[in-house]
């Protein structure tokens, strides 16, 4: 499924459950940790994703259905081990396998996203709380929210 943002996408998974396949292929066009999230509370492992370079910058999420029974008492791993060692809400909000990989594109667009909501003058709640999961993955991986160049738009996907 891709071409229509996350939350719709599932909404349809969660509507027809028995249609869903054991091996899906997803691209949200946003909310992309609302299709982790479900994901991983249907018991269907990450199984890769990668981001799509470009203006948007879309990620790519394959799936396929867990074996695990029983996922209240099952340890993370035996859950989805692409969350193992990780924040759980940052493996949903950044993707675990992107966040591993680390990767330059990625690194851009995390770096260019922290650039965008640390120039603007306010911020909501929900841009606020972004801007501080952004913070704490650069913390996680040693950058640090200062090594960001705060006054430039380049390749930032959100600048207008």
């Amino acid at each position: 499924m891709c071409g229509m943002g996350g939350n719709t996408i599932v909404r349809i998974l969660a509507e027809y459950p028995d249609r869903i396949p054991d091996l899906l292929v997803l691209q949200a066009n946003d909310h992309v940790a609302q299709v982790r999230r479900w994901a991983f509370e249907s018991r269907f492992h990450l199984a890769d994703e990668f981001l799509v370079p470009g203006d948007q910058g879309y990620v790519v999420t394959r799936f396929r259905r867990a074996s695990c029974r029983s996922p209240q008492n099952a340890t993370l791993s035996e859950v989805d081990d692409a969350y193992s060692g990780l924040d759980l809400e940052l493996g949903f909000e950044f993707g675990p396998h992107l966040i591993r990989r680390w990767e330059p594109d990625f690194v851009k667009r995390i770096t260019g996203e922290q650039a965008y909501w640390t120039n603007l003058p306010r911020l909501d709640k929900k841009s606020k709380h972004r801007l501080e999961m952004i913070n704490r993955l650069l913390q996680d991986k040693a950058l640090g929210p200062s090594t960001s160049d705060r006054s430039s738009t380049a390749g930032n996907p959100f600048a207008s």
